[in-house]
């Protein structure tokens, strides 16, 4: 009896061996021939935003959707829920720090100039180091400095570098907006 159990898993596992090596070698004869698709790739063109909410004209919603359900309740309690909120407060202050990234962007393509001036006065003592006539009198320094540079943007770096801050700009405006528009819809949901 014991005999015929140890060959039980030895044929079952002789039978999967064999059933995969049916199948790969059933799989080989597969005729292909004829079989193609008629599907072409989209263009980018075709998903612009202005194509795909032709109503909108591409914009965000306007601030004021919740008034065409006509009830004057729910717009009052989404303008409180988005007064003083802290993720709107967040993506506003976003915003200001892209657009200080833009002002510094903007100033590295225009020349630069400084000028400074400085006036020192000092008394030399009578007693120290310095004999007459220095000592005992007074000494007066002025300092005229001017200085004026221009960085030629031949390769377009500072002009890269606007237009990525002027990305960040929208990218934040858009993730303010995101915010508001995310906000208000829970409000109304709820």
């Amino acid at each position: 009896m014991k005999s015929q159990t140890q060959f039980a898993p030895a044929l079952s596992c002789r039978a999967a061996v064999t059933a995969a090596i049916a199948a790969l070698a059933l799989s080989g004869c597969a005729n292909y021939i004829g079989i193609k698709s008629d599907k072409t790739l989209a263009q980018p063109q075709q998903f612009e935003s202005s194509q795909s909410i032709p109503a909108q004209g591409g914009q965000w919603p306007a601030f004021d959707w919740a008034s065409q359900f006509g009830d004057p309740q729910l717009q009052k309690l989404i303008d409180e829920a988005l007064d003083g909120n802290p993720t709107i407060a967040q993506a506003q202050a976003r915003i200001a720090k892209a657009s200080s990234y833009i002002e510094t962007s903007k100033s590295a393509l225009y020349p630069k100039a400084n000028a400074s001036y400085s006036w020192t006065r000092e008394l030399y003592s009578a007693n120290g180091l310095f004999p007459a006539p220095y000592g005992g009198s007074w000494y007066s320094e002025n300092n005229v400095l001017a200085s004026a540079s221009w960085d030629l943007d031949l390769w377009g770096k500072n002009r890269q570098r606007l237009a990525q801050a002027v990305s960040a700009q929208r990218a934040a405006e858009a993730e303010m907006q995101q915010a508001r528009i995310t906000l208000a819809a829970s409000v109304a949901r709820t």
